[in-house]
């Protein structure tokens, strides 16, 4: 804890004075994206970094006085910070107009004014960055899960910032940041992550969906409360310790669903999405978690081909758990 008050105390020195764009004390931000990380539970120099992650690269602080100070381990992550930062604001290719064109947001306003190559060129740089992130994270996990708290808390504060620059951050964010999260397992960071993209990306779209699942969660709210006290009891009569309770998917995954259903011509979009809200039960043990798919499926019928084992087979990014959909009254 000494150290870290010591990263803060250094961090607030180095950033005394300056403002974010929304007004706000500079500091505000690495503080933010420290509590973040300690949220994640990572370790002391993690939330150290986190700290300073700004002051090299934005104040007179250099990386050896860092590292004199904090140890070495600190010193790599904020490096690694820096020159992921550095890296991946480089144009895709050097020597183009229209590149520097589309990084500041100003893209042409007509389809037949755009160069054939922009779109293509924004790809490749949106991979290369991705190819960077992989390479950072090979060197030290920490330090892409530091820049991922770091999108989510810019993201937060997106606001502030110009249409054009909201537009860019927002797609960014959806096509490397998301997907990143996803497959490090950080699902609560990659919803957050897709939701504020789409907040920005389609604002309209957004807003009808937050009313319209309001609504739908309210009204499928006495059902809910209904299944969860029957798995509770049926949990309690078998002697499996248990936690149930009633989730619903975040606006984004929602969205993608409602996009299947519009394709498929089917009417009232959410009534059709059947896990809009869903069931967890967090049990202590892998032979409890088998134990109570037996209880469920004896008090309703499994849907064919629904049941996905991902204890035995777990995910790529490390999540494990029973899935099933069974037919309710």
């Amino acid at each position: 804890m000494e150290r870290i008050r010591q990263a803060y105390a250094l961090a607030d020195q180095a950033h005394k004075g300056v403002v974010r764009r929304s007004g706000e004390p500079y500091i505000e931000h690495p503080i933010e994206v420290a509590l973040l990380l300690a949220e994640m539970r990572i370790d002391a120099e993690g939330i150290m970094a986190a700290l300073l992650h700004d002051v090299v690269e934005d104040t007179d602080y250099t990386l050896e006085e860092l590292r004199e100070q904090f140890g070495a381990a600190v010193a790599s992550i904020v490096d690694g910070v820096t020159k992921f930062d550095a890296l991946a604001s480089q144009p895709a290719s050097s020597g183009s107009e229209h590149s520097s064109e589309l990084e500041s947001g100003t893209e042409p306003e007509t389809p037949s004014e755009r160069p054939p190559s922009s779109i293509v060129d924004k790809r490749r740089q949106r991979s290369e960055t991705v190819r960077k992130m992989l390479l950072a994270m090979a060197e030290d996990p920490r330090v892409v899960v530091l820049k991922l708290a770091d999108r989510l808390h810019n993201m937060r504060t997106l606001a502030a910032m110009s249409p054009a620059q909201q537009q860019n951050k927002a797609r960014e964010t959806s096509e490397i940041y998301a997907p990143l999260a996803r497959r490090l397992g950080m699902m609560q960071v990659q919803a957050e992550l897709e939701d504020l993209a789409l907040l920005y990306l389609e604002p309209e779209r957004y807003e009808w969906l937050e009313q319209e699942v309001a609504e739908e969660v309210k009204r499928r709210a006495p059902y809910a409360a209904e299944v969860c006290r029957i798995l509770s009891e049926e949990m309690q009569r078998a002697g499996i310790h248990a936690e149930v309770h009633a989730w619903h998917k975040h606006l984004a995954s929602i969205n993608r669903k409602v996009d299947d259903v519009t394709h498929l011509h089917i009417g009232n979009e959410l009534s059709q999405i059947h896990d809009l809200v869903s069931f967890r039960i967090l049990v202590d043990t892998d032979n409890e978690c088998y134990l109570a798919l037996g209880h469920i499926h004896a008090l309703w019928r499994p849907k064919d081909g629904r049941i996905k084992d991902f204890i035995a087979t777990p995910k790529l990014n490390g999540y494990q758990s029973l899935h099933t959909t069974v037919f309710l009254p």
